[in-house]
Formats: structure tokens, sequence, C-alpha cells
């Protein structure tokens, strides 16, 4: 080999960061949405998952919409939250996830939207104290979706002794709030895929 030949590439291979590049398939995040409640205000009693989170007064529920997606790709949903207990103590309240995918935002039993499963979280508190709940899942989007409305149904067994906070206080750490985020991840960067699925309402 002369002086002026290159060696044969031995190293790593050159990863193209371009648009016709090996990243180009894998787009990762596609797009994101996220909601608060606006209105601080107690939940009504609810028997079963039948009752959205509120996010306003009238009420209009905690939700996010994410238009255009994918079939394939996979649907994120992270809720968070804490619930102030004003009742008598240690009454239960559960939290599970719903999404349709046809642009519908009005939940009813036998009604186009999917329970989430494996996105339940609840839990229990006495008098003037907080129940923390998380919820984490993803789901594959199906066939024919155009559009991902997600929303929070809860159930507190008929107690209504618990309360949200909403941006209309001024709030400060400890405070009880909730939060609402939805992502569509493109398929390509789902290298395991969660473990959550869809359940007809």
């Amino acid at each position: 080999m002369t002086p002026e030949q290159a060696p044969p590439n031995t190293g790593r291979p050159f990863l193209r960061r371009g648009p016709s590049g090996p990243l180009a398939n894998a787009t990762g995040l596609i797009q994101v949405g996220y909601d608060q409640p606006i209105k601080s205000q107690p939940l009504a009693a609810s028997n079963g998952f039948v009752t959205p989170v509120p996010r306003s007064a009238t009420p209009t529920p905690l939700q996010v919409q994410l238009p255009n997606v994918t079939p394939g790709n996979s649907l994120e949903i992270d809720f968070s939250g804490e619930m102030l207990n004003q009742g008598e103590g240690g009454e239960p309240i559960s939290f599970i996830a719903v999404v349709s995918f046809d642009g519908n935002t009005v939940f009813a039993p036998a009604s186009s939207f999917f329970a989430v499963n494996n996105s339940q979280s609840g839990g229990n508190a006495q008098n003037g104290n907080l129940v923390e709940v998380r919820c984490f899942a993803s789901v594959v989007i199906p066939d024919g979706a155009t559009i991902a409305t997600v929303q929070i149904l809860y159930d507190d067994l008929g107690a209504g002794v618990y309360s949200i906070f909403g941006t209309d206080t001024a709030l400060a750490p400890g405070t009880p709030s909730i939060t609402l985020k939805a992502s569509e991840i493109a398929a390509a960067s789902v290298s395991q895929p969660g473990p959550s699925s869809l359940i007809p309402s």
C-alpha cells in the first residue's frame, strides 16, 4: 500500500445524520400533548369507571387529543396527581386511562372508547390527607385510527369526598394537582413494546 492510499474502514460504520440516512425511519417522538385541570373542585361521586376527571366546571373532561395519528405507532400515556380527601377517612379512589381513535370526546359505556389495560392506579387516604396516583401505559395505535383522544376515568365507590386543584389556585408545594400527558412515538423507535392492551368499554 502506498502512502497515498487510505486503509479500508475497519472501525464503526459512518452513521449519516441526514434525511436519507438510517435514522430517517426512526423519528422517535411524533407528537405530544398535555392537559391540567383549570378549575379546583370536588370530584362528583362515581360508582364504577364511568366519570372522567374534570378539567373545568362545565364539566369538560381532562383530555389530550393527538391529531392524524398513524396506526402501528405507539401511544404512550402518563397521568399523575394528588387528590385531597375531605371525608371521614380511608375512602378508596381508583383511576384508569381510556382512549378513542375516531375523534369521539364523550365517554359512555359501550362507546368508541377503549380502556387501557394495566393503566389502573389508586389508593386511599384519611381526612385531610392526599392520595397520590401514577398511571403510565403504552399501546399500539390500531388500524383505522385517526385522532387519539385520551381521558382518565375515576371510581370512588360513591364516596364523593375527594377534591382536585387546578390552575385557578396559586399552587404551592404540597398542593394537590394533576397532569395528563399523551405522546405518539414512531414504531421504529420502540424496540420493546409496552405490556398494555386495549379493552372495549
